[in-house]
């Protein structure tokens, strides 16, 4: 069985919202502020997202083999002056309101 490894940020933004994550389009968790978790997902390739009502985050796209874990955070994308952007980014960029990337 494989890993992934997900943290989110803890900030003001969101804070009282959790993100849900979307692994092959199908949601395997939550995260609520400052959360870490680990999923057991199988082997092979994947598509995982973050999302937040109809908001959330580009794809990302990884491969995996049995027994490794790969790691990734996720934030929202509106801090301190791009908040100003909220209602921008929900009617026509609704992908980059989140902000999920592979950890190294």
């Amino acid at each position: 069985m494989a890993f992934v490894q997900i943290s989110r940020d803890s900030g003001y933004t969101d804070v009282l919202r959790s993100y849900s994550i979307l692994l092959n389009g199908q949601k395997i968790g939550e995260l609520k502020n400052g959360e870490t978790k680990l999923m057991p997902i199988g082997e092979g390739k994947h598509t995982l997202i973050a999302k937040i009502d109809w908001c959330g985050s580009e794809s990302i796209h990884f491969s995996i083999s049995p027994g490794e874990t790969v790691n990734f955070s996720v934030r929202s994308n509106l801090r301190g002056w791009r908040i100003l952007l909220t209602l921008f980014v929900i009617l026509f960029s609704r992908n980059s309101y989140l902000s999920l990337k592979q950890a190294s």
